[in-house]
């Protein structure tokens, strides 16, 4: 299945040892992070000198005060795809290698999943594609870990290339799948308290305490020291949990298919290490978030500190305003004011408290409105397409946006935010009623 996308890599590793300078401006999540780290762990070893940079968009703007030489490669990942107005004012040399539907023609070197005919919602991220590209270009098949990191990382299925390149990893000692419910490798009590995926909504001490008392496990034991009964105990009991929040009714066949750990990488329980990533991203502190892909522990301390302080934040945030959801036609959204965050808040509610209609988030700053909206995998069978709907709802305030079918952005100026959750409203609205 992955003979078109492997012409592409083979053609894109052919341009890329061409140079020896290459900027990457990767996106700053957990999947642009390990792709990042993916790239530079394969240039180091051809000898290449690189320099990264973080960004949480990319646009027109950016694109034109970039001033590259002729001898250095611009390469672009996990972003570029659906920014086909900002590749194209470019100047020089540039490779795009994303996963995001190319919703415009670039003037480029592309690799991207659709170009080969398989889906980059589900079957692959963008540190998959990395990776495909650091396979052809050398011995790197310990990267499978990173490309798993960024499969974690979107929500994706291991599935189609990501199930390839999860075999690579497991059959090299790279990758090892534990079964069960995914939980942070700590305490009990920390990893079902910091959990978000899965949810399990303890927002006080009181009911987490009570929640481990009726089964008889011992908060203060860390997870990976627990038997097999006690593990037992634990996952049924996190399933019950699950399913009577209204979650989406696949969740529990994704979470038992995703308790992978990568034991050469400094955070072994892939699940964490994404988590982490992510923190790091959405806190920007990228260079500490880089340093952890890359290997370096002199990060590790304040890798966890900040994970652990962004779950906290997103836990706490969620309990706050839960309870405010409103309710559109089509949708269900939450208007906030000056949130830490957007994503997290939108993919917990989407996935585990309303799960039967897209969830939208906005988050009203000084200057800029942010939005985050999320879906699953049955709505988008049913033909939904978030990345197009925030594309054509941004435009429609004068903003920006786009996405996977799934999960998507957008940002705009204050002042519309009831026309962009009218027009959001009627596009999905729209969506639906076609099927």
């Amino acid at each position: 299945m992955l003979e078109i996308l492997t012409e592409y890599v083979r053609e894109g590793v052919t341009y890329l040892r061409q140079f020896n300078f290459i900027r990457i401006f990767a996106h700053y999540d957990a999947d642009g992070i390990a792709s990042a780290a993916i790239l530079a762990r394969a240039l180091l070893r051809e000898g290449k000198r690189f320099h990264i940079q973080f960004l949480k968009r990319l646009d027109v703007d950016f694109a034109i005060s970039l001033d590259p030489s002729s001898d250095e490669l611009l390469l672009f990942a996990d972003m570029g795809s659906g920014h086909g107005d900002a590749i194209n004012a470019l100047e020089g040399n540039v490779m795009v290698v994303d996963h995001h539907y190319p919703r415009d023609s670039i003037s480029c070197l592309h690799i991207n999943p659709y170009l080969g005919g398989i889906d980059g919602s589900y079957e692959i991220s963008a540190a998959g594609t990395c990776y495909l590209l650091a396979k052809e270009l050398g011995d790197n098949l310990d990267l499978s870990a990173l490309a798993l990191v960024g499969a974690i990382g979107d929500k994706q299925k291991i599935t189609g290339a990501n199930e390839i390149i999860v075999k690579d990893g497991i059959r090299k000692g790279f990758i090892e799948f534990r079964g069960g419910v995914p939980l942070y490798s700590m305490s009990v009590y920390d990893a079902l308290k910091l959990s978000t995926e899965p949810y399990l909504g303890f927002h006080d001490d009181d009911s987490l305490n009570d929640f481990l008392t009726r089964l008889h496990v011992d908060g203060t034991k860390h997870i990976d020291s627990l038997d097999d009964g006690e593990l037992r105990t634990l996952n049924n009991a996190i399933a019950l949990r699950v399913l009577k929040m209204n979650a989406y009714p696949d969740i529990m066949d994704e979470l038992l298919s995703k308790n992978y750990y990568i034991p050469r990488e400094i955070i072994n329980n892939a699940t964490m290490f994404t988590d982490v990533l992510n923190a790091c991203g959405r806190m920007g502190l990228y260079g500490i978030g880089l340093g952890l892909a890359l290997g370096d522990r002199n990060f590790l301390e304040q890798g966890i500190q900040a994970f652990k302080t962004f779950q906290y934040g997103v836990i706490k945030k969620i309990g706050e305003v839960e309870n405010l959801v409103q309710e559109g036609t089509s949708i269900r959204y939450l208007l906030l004011n000056n949130s830490s965050t957007t994503g997290p808040i939108a993919t917990v509610l989407s996935r585990y408290k309303f799960a039967d209609r897209p969830f939208l988030v906005l988050n009203v700053k000084k200057d800029v409105v942010k939005c985050s909206i999320r879906g699953n995998l049955r709505l988008v069978e049913s033909g939904l397409d978030l990345g197009l709907v925030m594309r054509e709802a941004a435009n429609y305030v004068g903003g920006s946006g786009g996405g996977h079918n799934v999960a998507s952005a957008a940002v705009f100026s204050p002042g519309k935010e009831e026309e962009f959750i009218a027009k959001v409203d009627e596009l999905c609205q729209k969506w639906l009623k076609s099927q």
